[in-house]
């Protein structure tokens, strides 16, 4: 499933992360507790990948046949808890917490950071600090992460699945 999101350009690209971590983290998220967990799905996730110009959230969701309506009525359930309620403090808090370990490991290889510099200079043509995406991630407000939601609509996604061929 994939759905509009911010530009690498966007300030609001810490935001969409920490959404995304909410919605289909590997663990911990709603994806995991309403899909994974319940053996719905082998798999669920949500990544946000912020491209030059644009945006987008990814969901990938792993399961058997007979359970894909079930599945995506699950989904379809997620997307619109999320544009009626909104994320929880407890879920962005959380949220934060894995953003930030990874970033934080990610960083401490030589690779990691440099991906993370070339990433800025090539969208931003700015230096950032760790320091600084730290500080950027820690002050995302439950409103922004809501805002996102009303605004890019992420239950209205574009869907490719791909199965075995039914016989006749």
């Amino acid at each position: 499933m994939i759905s509009p999101a911010v530009s690498a350009q966007d300030s609001r690209r810490f935001a969409a992360s920490l959404f995304a971590a909410i919605v289909g983290d590997e663990t911990g998220s709603r994806f995991f507790w309403r899909l994974v967990d319940k053996a719905l799905a082998e798999a669920a996730t949500m990544q946000f990948s912020p491209m030059d110009g644009t945006g987008a959230f990814y969901s990938y969701i792993r399961c058997d046949s007979s359970n894909v309506p079930k599945v995506l009525d699950t989904v379809r359930d997620i997307f619109e808890d999320l544009s009626r309620n909104g994320v929880t403090e407890d879920e962005l808090k959380k949220a934060k917490n894995k953003v930030l370990s990874t970033l934080v490991i990610k960083n401490e290889l030589p690779m990691g950071r440099l991906i993370d510099l070339g990433l800025n200079w090539i969208y931003l043509q700015q230096y950032r600090t760790l320091e600084d995406d730290i500080n950027a991630v820690k002050s995302v407000s439950i409103d922004e992460i809501n805002l996102l939601i009303e605004q890019f609509k992420p239950g209205d996604f574009t869907q490719l699945s791909i199965g075995p061929a039914k016989s006749n």
